[in-house]
């Protein structure tokens, strides 16, 4: 939607007060060879580290339907934000992706926000305390969405990584997104928020919410498929 490719060496780089409306939305040409990195804000983001390589969006809307037309596992990692991010601190405030009828589509690792996050941190601003001595579960009212629409395969191809927020999230951390999704895998791995997670080092999961339908196949959960 606004770059294809970024490289970030220890940089910081900010989006503020972005609208961005596509009524046809965003699609990825068919190449002979190679994945697809589609995202409705970047296709692919390298950082050099986490602890400072900056992503941040504030006060940013985006309303773009985000496809890869595809039905093979050659091709997909598709987001409404990233299509693919790794090595990098993402913050997401007060933003949102979708309005509702916006339809995020791949056939291979596919997320409302992010297609798959790698050795990187998300944040929201969507965070509520749960400590004190008498901690309430916050109303749904309270949170503004960071996604907004529905998450699916391609064509009902038999899809798989799906998720309300992030299809895949390796080795990462991923706080505060609130999701209100309808959220459909053609095969294997879909979540409310996260379709996967796999993990060598530590890796956490926190403050986050999911309000919708996840129908899946197998491995289907309210907040993470496996």
């Amino acid at each position: 939607g606004a770059v294809g490719y970024l490289n970030m060496n220890g940089e910081e780089l900010y989006f503020l007060g972005y609208e961005f409306k596509a009524h046809e939305g965003i699609q990825s040409p068919y190449y002979s060879k190679g994945k697809k990195y589609i995202g409705g804000l970047i296709g692919y983001v390298l950082g050099e580290n986490k602890s400072d390589s900056y992503l941040s969006i504030s006060n940013v809307k985006i309303a773009a339907n985000v496809i890869s037309p595809q039905e093979s596992e050659d091709y997909g990692y598709v987001g409404g934000l990233y299509g693919y991010i790794t090595n990098v601190e993402a913050r997401i405030i007060s933003s949102t992706v979708g309005t509702g009828s916006v339809e995020i589509s791949g056939p291979f690792k596919v997320g409302g926000l992010i297609g798959e996050i790698s050795s990187s941190n998300l944040y929201s601003d969507n965070t509520f305390d749960m400590s004190g001595s008498s901690p309430k579960i916050p109303s749904k009212s309270s949170f503004y969405h960071n996604f907004y629409g529905d998450v699916r395969p391609y064509n009902q191809c038999a899809a798989r990584y799906i998720g309300g927020a992030i299809g895949n999230m390796v080795d990462s951390e991923v706080s505060g997104i609130h999701v209100q999704a309808n959220v459909t895998g053609g095969g294997n791995y879909t979540g409310g928020v996260v379709g996967f997670i796999s993990h060598s080092n530590d890796y956490k999961l926190k403050n986050c919410t999911f309000s919708g339908i996840v129908r899946g196949r197998s491995y289907a959960g309210g907040v993470v498929g496996e």
